[in-house]
């Protein structure tokens, strides 16, 4: 019993410091390091929910797959959890998942691109 212990001292640490309070505070943090997207001429809008991002698109732009891959990998460093961006059309303000097709999405999780469907 001595010899997990310290492993079970260490669970019982971590999971301590997982507050509830945790979640907003990420998302205030996710919010603050990409308040830039809502500045950008082709985003009409830019929602935060958790470790959600939600991006309403006026138009395309060029490099809008790396807009949205940049935002997701960003948004993962800046929290230390994964992020996902969704992207969708400027009329689809207040989307969430279910509600529809998006156009594209991201998802980041140790500071790389996890998984992607957005294309330029």
């Amino acid at each position: 019993m001595k010899k997990y212990l310290p492993a079970l001292l260490a669970v019982i640490l971590i999971l301590g410091l997982a507050q509830p309070g945790d979640a907003g505070r990420r998302e205030k943090t996710l919010r603050d390091e990409l308040a830039y997207l809502a500045m950008l001429p082709d985003v009409q809008w830019v929602e935060f929910e958790k470790n959600q991002v939600y991006i309403g698109w006026k138009n395309k732009p060029p490099d809008f797959a790396e807009i949205n891959h940049q935002a997701a990998i960003k948004g993962n460093k800046a929290i230390g959890f994964k992020v996902v961006v969704w992207s969708v059309r400027a009329d689809q303000q207040g989307w969430r998942p279910g509600d529809s097709r998006p156009t594209c999405f991201t998802s980041a999780i140790r500071w790389e691109v996890d998984s992607t469907n957005c294309r330029n």
